[in-house]
């Protein structure tokens, strides 16, 4: 699992999103990633001058909250706030592209089925008559089926192309997305090649 942000607590605490990582020691934390400090001594001491104990957030990216024995409710209330912020960040950054089959030109199929056909791995989510395809530069490009029968792209053709290749990952059965990670996803299923690919890394 890919690792999108750290907690930091001497503590115990619980964590119900694995993409999120608890430490020990804030030297622990990859720079660049989105940190939460648990205790209020810890968060005076790491945020120096910055710190207000009226405020959660310290700067960018770096967050603090009670320890578990100082104010239990609100420290996991704000664990989970922060688990639900990060992936929703991640989410966020996905761009997704429609790719209508009845407007395209000849060049730009063939550009299509040239990567499906590659080497290049790559998830792809079937889900209502839609399918999603994780693409470079964390871009998601969505296909509709039933578009595809409609300009005489046979259905059938099209996902045979796709699960013959073995570079293809494909989804196409929610048990297979993690529960934790499916309460994240809501009305963006377009998110779902790039969240599978977090729990492969």
């Amino acid at each position: 699992m890919q690792i999108l942000g750290y907690i930091v607590s001497k503590g115990k605490v619980k964590v119900d999103c694995d993409f999120v990582k608890k430490v020990n020691d804030f030297s622990m934390v990859e720079e660049g990633k989105p940190c939460m400090i648990c205790g209020l001594s810890e968060a005076k001491a790491i945020a120096s001058d910055n710190f207000s104990i009226l405020r959660k957030k310290i700067r960018d990216g770096l967050y603090w909250t009670f320890g578990r024995t100082e104010k239990r409710d609100e420290h996991e209330s704000d664990i989970a706030k922060f688990c639900n912020d990060v992936m929703s960040a991640y989410i966020a950054e996905i761009k997704y592209k429609y790719l209508n089959v009845l407007c395209i030109n000849t060049e730009i199929a063939k550009r299509c089925l040239i990567f499906l056909h590659s080497s290049q791995e790559k998830y792809i989510y079937i889900w209502n008559d839609m399918i999603y395809i994780s693409c470079p530069n964390k871009t998601v490009v969505g296909v509709s089926l039933k578009m595809c029968e409609y300009g005489n792209i046979g259905k059938e053709k099209l996902l045979g192309i796709i699960r013959a290749n073995k570079s293809n990952i494909v989804i196409d059965d929610d048990t297979r997305i993690p529960r934790t990670l499916m309460g994240f996803i809501k009305d963006k299923r377009y998110s779902v090649p790039f969240i599978m690919q977090l729990i492969k890394r």
